[in-house]
Order: C-alpha cells, then sequence, then structure tokens
C-alpha cells in the first residue's frame, strides 16, 4: 500500500488545522490562497497552497455547492480541472450542522 499524496485536515493529529479547516468550509475564515475552498492538502507539510484539491464553495437556495473540483497550488493561478469529478451538493442546514459538530470533537479534543 502506498500513502496517499493528499490528505484531509479533518483529523485527530492537528486538532488546531481540523478546526480552521471547518472554519474555512464554512466561511467563517478566509481561505489562505484565493477563494477556492481547500478540500485535500499536500500530505508532507499540510499548507493550504502548497498543493491539493479544490473547489468552488457557494451557497444558493438553502444549499452548500461543491463545483469545478481541481488541483492547485500557491505559484499557478491556473486551477487544474478534474474533468471527470462531480458536483457535490448539501443541504445547507446539514451541512453546518455535519461540521459544527465535527468542530466540537476538535476543540474538545480526544475523549
Amino acid at each position: 500500500d502506498q500513502a496517499p499524496e493528499e490528505i484531509s485536515l479533518l483529523m485527530p493529529t492537528r486538532p488546531d488545522l481540523a478546526v480552521q479547516q471547518v472554519d474555512r468550509l464554512l466561511g467563517k475564515r478566509p481561505h489562505q490562497y484565493g477563494d477556492r475552498g481547500w478540500l485535500l492538502f499536500c500530505s508532507v507539510c499540510w499548507d493550504e497552497g502548497c498543493y491539493g484539491v479544490t473547489a468552488d464553495i457557494r451557497r444558493a437556495d438553502g444549499k452548500v455547492y461543491w463545483s469545478g473540483i481541481g488541483w492547485d497550488n500557491n505559484y499557478d493561478p491556473d486551477t487544474v480541472r478534474i474533468e471527470n469529478a462531480v458536483d457535490f451538493v448539501f443541504y445547507e442546514a446539514d451541512y453546518e450542522r455535519v461540521l459544527l459538530e465535527a468542530r466540537d470533537r476538535f476543540v474538545a479534543g480526544p475523549a
């Protein structure tokens, strides 16, 4: 087995980064590089912007949309779109509830 090249920050190893990521996905904290939401990050440095998977995140009609999923970094202004990536649509209330529950667990720390 090979370790993944991209990782989520929503893990207990660094709860501080997990809380920041939740806040960015909720729109409560700006993204570090541009206005696209970072979903997966470099597995070496965990930096938003080194390289990773991003999406346009928007809200409309009580829903949250992740669209235009692609590869980004902090030194190239162009996103490399993942052509076969589907858009994700979440009910806004559920999206916020799940992310806030996750955030609470990261703030509280391990049980």
